[in-house]
């Protein structure tokens, strides 16, 4: 996936304000802002998410976006819809990320789970009954319509709003505990951020922003901090929906970098160019 525009990091909808809230989020990353490398708590992750809307239109939409969704009305949101891979070993890989998203437990709660239908999907009302009639107690649900291989993926928030916040903490401290382990080797270090991001991106706490914040932003934060080059995704954040395993996420992330390191030299070469111009 190609853009003309890096600075737009691989944004498919062109949304109004991102490349400018990206430059904004970039610029916190400088040494004199190192003290934002602490561990991730829900503050900063909601400062987070403020910078990464900041330069969005000033109009009633972005005051609601400042809020998590849970505290609206609705307890249920529907973030994303997809096709299962056409190849093998793309449903393969979505399939073990599933499983592995069903096993994986924050505080006791499960992270996610799959409703099998046999039919084909017929609109958002459809899938929202499906969830009321297997309730769940996970913070996702994945619902597969076997007829036309639709994905449809949603998070869940059913008792009260504070709930998604809590999910978000609960992630938090579990992957700030990885990060206090001795010794971690690089693959486990990108893995453990690979989780954390994608646990947030399933619980998908805000109503918009969410793939800016808990992967473009909070993956290259926590990248850098490791030591590591920025990344850009060359899937995008559609993958950390569970697209991909682990392991195919920290691929990306590590093609990412390559990626980021191809651009800067790039635009080192061309501002070089510029000025070497003047000479003559």
């Amino acid at each position: 996936m190609k853009k003309k525009d890096s600075g737009r990091l691989f944004d498919n909808e062109q949304s109004p304000g991102y490349k400018e809230s990206m430059a904004a989020f970039f610029k916190t990353l400088a040494p004199e802002h190192i003290n934002r490398w602490d561990n991730m708590d829900y503050k900063k992750y909601t400062d987070l998410h403020e910078t990464m809307i900041k330069y969005l239109p000033d109009n009633d939409w972005k005051e609601e976006i400042r809020n998590p969704w849970a505290s609206a009305l609705a307890k249920k949101m529907i973030w994303r819809v997809f096709k299962m891979a056409e190849d093998e070993l793309g449903q393969q890989e979505q399939l073990a990320a599933f499983t592995k998203m069903e096993n994986d437990r924050i505080k006791g709660i499960p992270l996610f789970t799959r409703i099998i239908d046999d039919g084909a999907r017929t609109g958002n009302e459809s899938d929202f009954d499906l969830i009321e009639e297997k309730p769940s107690e996970a913070m996702s649900v994945g619902i597969i319509y076997k007829s036309d291989q639709t994905i449809v993926m949603c998070a869940l928030c059913q008792r009260d709003p504070n709930e998604g916040k809590e999910h978000i903490q609960n992630i938090l401290e579990l992957y700030n505990q990885k990060k206090e382990q001795k010794e971690r080797s690089d693959y486990q270090i990108l893995k453990d951020i690979a989780w954390a991001s994608r646990a947030m991106h399933m619980a998908h706490h805000w109503r918009d922003a969410n793939g800016r914040t808990n992967i473009t932003g909070f993956v290259n934060e926590e990248l850098i901090a490791a030591g590591f080059s920025p990344t850009i995704l060359p899937h995008g954040p559609e993958v950390f929906g569970g697209q991909k395993t682990l392991n195919g996420l920290v691929e990306d992330m590590l093609n990412g970098m390559h990626s980021f390191i191809k651009e800067v030299d790039k635009q080192s070469i061309s501002k070089l160019k510029r000025t070497q111009s003047g000479f003559f």
